[in-house]
């Protein structure tokens, strides 16, 4: 059976079906409106031009097309001002990156940001990791250069706020960046594992303090159990448990003297004197003290030899300072034939004169000595 070609264009007479036409494919290129409010202009590019080489969008016509639609109503409006009254469209993508830097990114100053960058310190809910990406995002303009990694890593360990990680830090030799960051994120790891552990599983227990109070509670439950006996027997059982309280308190007061007494390098014995404590004492109690006539201790360790000595001295310094302890300045007159002695009305302790004119002037004999300063 003979077959006849159909003409290019014209409907095949075997199929019925016309040629698929060619359909136009729109371009899935998304990216986020650009919003200075939210983003840096700066990370914004780089996810624009990363999507122009996924997509390959290598034309500058298209690349600056793609730019002027994916941005925001304001940064728009300000990028036709500052191009007016040329149209944005006209322009390449280079003209256009430039127009937007210098609105959104001018180059800050290096020393401001040095400075900064150098008044970074951890903060108090802040973990090294995003400790360590601050740092990183503050030295963008600082211009370290090949200074970067010991800048970042300097910085990292000066401004630590736990300090056994920085002691930790700080005693490693040959620290890198990348190793100061590992050691740290692996012992802030670590210790919060602990404090974890110890919240879950609490080791220490509470446990009530065997003293006084103890004993008196638990004389008090005796009581309370033990009510329906008479009244005497009550009173006996008080006074018992007064006894015993003081006894007790007496104990804890004499242990700890005893503990402070073996912690010092100087034990004296109050008893003799020597190098001993007082229990392992060899003089006997029947020695009199010839100082206040007690027993069990001798005079040169004796108290109350101490508290005389104390008042003598307070004694002697009232006589010193005092006026009343003083000696009064008299003037012996002669007054109708009579020697009366009048006082000096100076008002001070002491005359100062030259000792010459002091014998032409007192020519009278004086318990009072003339002292030369």
């Amino acid at each position: 059976m003979p077959t006849t070609e159909s003409e290019p264009g014209t409907q095949s007479p075997v199929s019925g079906i016309n040629p698929p036409a060619k359909v136009a494919i729109a371009n899935p290129l998304q990216v986020d409106v650009f919003d200075p409010q939210r983003q840096p202009l700066v990370r914004w590019l780089q996810r624009l031009e990363g999507a122009f080489r996924v997509f390959q969008i290598t034309e500058d016509t298209e690349r600056a097309a793609y730019l002027l639609h994916f941005m925001g109503v304001e940064p728009f409006g300000i990028l036709c001002d500052r191009l007016d009254p040329v149209d944005p469209y006209t322009q390449s993508y280079k003209i256009l990156i430039e127009k937007l830097k210098e609105f959104y990114a001018p180059e800050p100053l290096e020393i401001a940001e040095i400075y900064v960058y150098r008044k970074r310190i951890q903060l108090t809910e802040e973990s090294v990791q995003e400790y360590m990406a601050a740092l990183q995002k503050l030295s963008l303009y600082c211009k370290f250069g090949d200074y970067l990694q010991m800048e970042l890593r300097n910085q990292f360990v000066f401004g630590l706020k736990n300090q056994r990680i920085q002691s930790r830090l700080l005693e490693t030799a040959n620290l890198t960046k990348d190793s100061a960051l590992k050691i740290a994120c692996g012992m802030e790891l670590a210790e919060k594992g602990v404090n974890k552990l110890k919240e879950e599983n609490p080791s220490e227990t509470a446990v009530d303090y065997i003293g006084e109070g103890a004993k008196q509670k638990k004389t008090k439950g005796r009581e309370e159990r033990k009510g329906n006996k008479g009244s005497q027997q009550q009173g006996s059982r008080k006074d018992s448990s007064t006894t015993n309280r003081f006894n007790l308190a007496k104990h804890n007061k004499y242990t700890n003297n005893k503990r402070s007494f073996v912690k010092s390098n100087d034990i004296i014995c109050y008893r003799c004197g020597q190098a001993h404590l007082a229990p392992n004492c060899t003089l006997p109690r029947s020695v009199k003290c010839r100082e206040c006539g007690g027993f069990g201790h001798l005079q040169k360790v004796c108290k109350k030899k101490g508290q005389a000595n104390l008042l003598e001295e307070v004694f002697r310094v009232d006589d010193q300072e005092h006026l009343e302890h003083r000696a009064k300045f008299t003037v012996p007159l002669t007054i109708e034939n009579k020697r009366i002695r009048f006082d000096v009305d100076c008002g001070s302790a002491r005359y100062f004169l030259k000792l010459i004119l002091s014998k032409h002037t007192c020519n009278y004999r004086s318990r009072k000595r003339i002292e030369r300063y």
